[in-house]
């Protein structure tokens, strides 16, 4: 599933934007850096869907951009089942993007991605863990704008970046060790599809 490759995704994508950014910048950066995004998204897009899973959270969102089977009133560290709803935007996102599925390019697709994912900026869900507000959320939230960023409205763009700006290395969450090392990539791949976009 999704959330077994974000380590592992998390890793390649530090190494790759130290080695960037400890270079000087040259005429070929932005072409490095195209090559880079390019991996990325290329890496998220190899993982396996499940088509069924796919059709059904496309088929049962609701006009508000909610599931009918997430509890969204439950914030508490025990529940937080909001997790469900980003992950289902990714997996719509990674469906989207993987040619051979039937989900490619679909309209649908991108409109229920769109409606979930404004739902979720309208409405800034905080969990009473700061690990779903610092790592959980933002890194599915530089997922979502790595594969499909560069098609979703402006305000909603902007609005997801407020929120993925939360993995911050001041933050309580940043503890020395693999949490902290977490957050700097996080923190990095903001900066790095602000400037260069998610193309």
């Amino acid at each position: 599933m999704i959330k077994k490759h974000i380590s592992i995704i998390s890793c390649l994508l530090f190494c790759m934007y130290i080695q960037v950014y400890s270079q000087s910048v040259s005429q070929n950066s932005t072409s490095d850096i195209d090559l880079i995004k390019k991996r990325v998204v290329s890496n998220l897009i190899a993982q396996n869907i499940n088509e069924k899973h796919i059709e059904s959270i496309v088929n049962t969102i609701k006009p508000n951009g909610t599931w009918p089977d997430i509890n969204y009133e439950d914030v508490s560290r025990e529940g937080f089942q909001h997790s469900d709803h980003y992950d289902n935007m990714v997996a719509m996102a990674v469906a989207y993007n993987k040619k051979g599925s039937q989900f490619y390019k679909s309209r649908k697709i991108k409109n229920a991605i769109t409606s979930s994912l404004r739902n979720w900026v309208e409405n800034d869900y905080i969990c009473d863990n700061w690990w779903y507000n610092e790592i959980g959320t933002p890194s599915s939230l530089v997922n979502l704008m790595l594969l499909i960023g560069n098609e979703l409205p402006k305000e909603l763009v902007d609005g997801a970046q407020l929120i993925i700006k939360r993995a911050h290395v001041d933050g309580p969450g940043a503890r020395p060790g693999g949490d902290r090392i977490k957050i700097t990539v996080y923190f990095g791949l903001i900066g790095f599809f602000v400037k260069f976009g998610a193309k």
